[in-house]
């Protein structure tokens, strides 16, 4: 039995809200507007295409109306990400006078992190970001030193966020050589985060 525009629409809506690209139905929802045309339904189901962040097939019939829709999205998406990394590198950091001289305290280096222990490190969320409270032996942190305090991690901030969110930003940055902001906790307490 061939599946109707109706119902393959359906499965696609269902598809899009619990983000689960299924590649075989995507496939077979390319040729049900060949035999069951319903241009309402088939603005439909690209609309699930968008929301998977799938391209549809060449074959799947495109409205003006969706293309323009389309080429306005990934452009909103490019300017919030840009906009997203300016905000929250080191860079920003320094830009927005966190850093008021050229001499300043932070340095950069970089993370180890190993597959069994992870990056041997006590962490305790602060005002200026991660507040190191030791190192471990294994995998060994050469960089970092108790009283260190990690503001920013790759290319996220860490300064001025609570710790659900310091948590949030440095575990998505979390793998080995990641490029850290590093300055020793007494030379931030002189620094005004505000």
């Amino acid at each position: 039995a061939e599946l109707t525009s109706t119902l393959m629409r359906r499965l696609l809506q269902a598809c899009a809200r619990a983000r689960w690209p299924s590649h075989p139905l995507l496939e077979a929802a390319s040729r049900v507007p060949m035999r069951d045309a319903v241009d309402w339904e088939i603005d439909a189901m690209y609309d699930c295409f968008m929301q998977l962040r799938v391209d549809p097939p060449r074959s799947f019939p495109v409205s003006a109306q969706k293309l323009k829709e389309r080429e306005h999205r990934a452009l909103v998406r490019r300017e919030r990400k840009e906009r997203w990394n300016q905000h929250q590198s080191a860079d920003a950091l320094m830009e927005k006078g966190f850093v008021k001289s050229a001499d300043a305290c932070l340095r950069v280096c970089r993370l180890r992190v190993d597959q069994d222990v992870g990056a041997g490190l006590e962490l305790e969320a602060c005002e200026a970001g991660y507040l190191v409270g030791c190192c471990q032996d294994r995998p060994g942190q050469p960089e970092l030193t108790a009283g260190d305090v990690i503001v920013a991690i790759a290319r996220r901030n860490l300064v001025a966020l609570s710790e659900d969110e310091v948590e949030i930003n440095f575990g998505a940055e979390f793998y080995d050589g990641a490029t850290l902001l590093v300055a020793p906790l007494q030379r931030l307490q002189t620094i005004p985060l505000d």
